[in-house]
């Protein structure tokens, strides 16, 4: 059987600009490694003065995306506001 595979680049965004997202990077990248091989992770700068969590994924097919996307709130919903999918390619 062929596996395809996806190149998908999520962003993860606090609800306030005092929020560290550097304190839950090292728990998001584990639960982006359980299922995704994880390529690059960094901080990138949104809107008034508030930073996100950009990372770029491989997955396969069978990989559940929303599942993964759920899992990163639940880190700390009181400061993680969501996680978007910036963009999905097929590799």
């Amino acid at each position: 059987k062929v596996i395809s595979l996806s190149a998908v680049v999520f962003d993860i965004k606090p609800y306030c600009d005092d929020y560290d997202i550097t304190v839950a990077q090292q728990k998001i990248i584990a639960i982006a490694k359980e299922n995704m091989t994880v390529k690059n992770c960094e901080v990138i700068k949104l809107a008034y003065g508030i930073k996100g969590l950009r990372i770029d994924t491989v997955i396969t097919e069978d990989v559940d995306t929303e599942l993964f996307m759920e899992r990163v709130v639940k880190i700390d919903p009181d400061n993680i506001q969501s996680v978007d999918i910036k963009s999905f390619n097929k590799v």
